[in-house]
């Protein structure tokens, strides 16, 4: 998994999110309103809520930078928290506040807003929740990768060599690369069936996990990749206790592209493709900010 492209693709919409909130909630309503209209009055309510939230929102910002750019700050939930619950309260206070009939529109672009800000929220919570779990679990099996590579290592395939003497020496000699080639390919074994154990319990682990959508192609082609690579691994294992092992290339070979299978440019796509998924819902928030800009100029027109 890329995860410092994902992180970076967070980090960029985390900025605009920030901003484009931050930014929304300014003095909307000019002093050319007529204060005794239901509409002003409407106006003023909204401005009233979103100013006692200024502070609040401001966390936003901050929040989601910390966490893009010090994903390992343990106390990064705990802030990602504050800010969801922030924007939860202000769209049921503006859900809560009566608007006037020509302020229906506005009302209802304020609340799409808040409601697509708090669902970003909560998926940036999700990934600040789903990373630390994930990581240590992807870790563990990379740590068994290379008690693995250590294992192949320490037990290489035992050479052939031409023998010459009588037929009972080259008939011991035979025998003694015949046993020394099962004892290499039996602990060859060994190492992978620790190995395939190691990851195992790691499947195990990241089923546990729900992943965020941004995040969900990169871990299912972790998922895929290891479990992939646990049954070519079993495959091989087994042919490496046979007497007979003719097929031990060919199974190494499937083991070998069964580790491959989270880098191959499938797997990258999907990854790009959640990240512009995500980040066109965050480009989505801006555009609503411009709109209900717009409708606020216009009202502000009809009532001056």
């Amino acid at each position: 998994m890329n995860e410092r492209r994902i992180l970076i693709g967070l980090w960029a919409a985390a900025v605009l999110i920030g901003v484009t909130l931050v930014a929304a909630p300014s003095r909307w309503w000019g002093d050319n309103a007529k204060p005794e209209s239901a509409l002003a009055q409407y106006i003023k309510s909204v401005d009233s809520i979103q100013h006692q939230q200024q502070q609040h929102l401001t966390q936003l910002l901050t929040a989601y930078s910390t966490f893009s750019t010090q994903s390992s700050d343990p106390n990064a939930l705990a802030k990602l928290a504050r800010p969801e619950r922030t924007l939860r309260t202000l769209g049921k206070r503006l859900a809560a506040l009566p608007a006037p009939p020509e302020a229906r529109k506005l009302q209802s672009l304020l609340e799409q807003f808040v409601s697509d800000e708090h669902a970003i929220a909560v998926e940036i919570q999700q990934v600040a929740a789903f990373m630390p779990r994930f990581r240590v679990l992807i870790g563990a099996a990379g740590v068994a990768r290379i008690a693995l590579v250590r294992g192949l290592a320490a037990a290489p395939p035992a050479k052939p060599r031409a023998v010459r003497g009588t037929p009972k020496q080259i008939k011991a000699a035979r025998a003694a690369y015949v046993a020394a080639a099962t004892k290499a390919q039996a602990a060859q074994a060994d190492a992978i069936d620790e190995y395939d154990n190691a990851l195992a319990a790691t499947i195990r682990g990241l089923r546990k996990l729900q992943p965020p959508p941004v995040i969900a192609p990169a871990y299912h082609a972790e998922l895929l990749t290891l479990s992939a690579t646990r049954t070519a691994g079993a495959d091989l294992s087994a042919e490496l206790r046979k007497s007979h092992s003719s097929r031990v290339p060919l199974l190494g070979r499937r083991f070998t592209e069964a580790s491959r299978i989270s880098g191959s440019v499938a797997a990258q796509r999907a990854e790009i493709a959640a990240i512009k998924s995500y980040n066109a819902r965050v480009r989505g928030i801006q555009t609503l900010a411009g709109r209900i800009r717009v409708e606020e100029a216009n009202l502000q027109k009809r009532s001056s």
